[in-house]
């Protein structure tokens, strides 16, 4: 286990968490300082399969670029 939990981001704090076996939002709040609301989401996400990584989402299609207007 992590020995900071200040030390690393509050999505991935709850991951360590749920994996000790902190399953509610109250116990998240509790042990790693995090917000009811974000430990609601988080617990949702995790029970659901989730994990502490961001959500890959495609690369942004950049505009072609126009000539300037003198």
């Amino acid at each position: 286990m992590v020995k900071d939990l200040n030390a690393i981001c509050q999505k991935l704090r709850a991951w360590v968490l749920w994996e000790a076996g902190h399953r509610t939002a109250k116990s998240l709040l509790r042990r790693g300082k995090i917000p009811i609301r974000s430990g609601e989401r988080y617990v949702a996400e995790f029970r659901n399969g989730g994990n502490w990584k961001r959500k890959a989402y495609p690369q942004r299609i950049k505009p072609k670029r126009s000539p300037r207007v003198i």
